[in-house]
């Protein structure tokens, strides 16, 4: 199997890079929800199993609590494929971002420094195309 250009792999990471911070937020939305709907269910849990539940009628307060646990325990749920998936593509696309870095860093040399100039663009002679202000022409 052929192995690919660095050229290539750059254009892979900034890609992937792009991508993973497009997602950023809205995984940190789903995260955030997902947190608040299981402290929710957690807490009107634990509430209802340790605590007492009155003989009497219930007042509005506990009617109220108990339909944000079974809302927040429904929604769990249902969110809970979702969450794996998001891990999944989170997970993935950090391990191939370090992978890319590392085969990067193998060069020696930064990865912005090593571009070579284009192929197609003539360069006058003397010209610095290609080059970085801190290199030597």
């Amino acid at each position: 199997m052929l192995e690919t250009s660095p050229r290539w792999d750059r254009h892979v990471q900034a890609a992937l890079e792009t991508a993973y911070d497009d997602l950023k937020p809205v995984f940190s939305v789903l995260y955030y929800f997902s947190v608040t709907c299981s402290a929710v269910y957690t807490v009107g849990w634990l509430n209802f199993n340790l605590g007492e539940l009155p003989a009497a009628p219930m007042s509005f307060h506990t009617v109220f609590t108990i339909g944000l646990t079974a809302v927040a325990g429904i929604l769990f749920v249902l969110m809970l494929p979702m969450l794996l998936i998001a891990f999944g593509i989170d997970r993935r696309l950090n391990r191939r971002i370090r992978r890319l870095d590392q085969t990067a860093g193998t060069t020696g040399k930064h990865r912005l420094i090593a571009m070579p100039a284009l192929p197609n663009l003539p360069e006058a002679a003397g010209g610095t195309h290609g080059q970085h202000h801190h290199q030597k022409p």
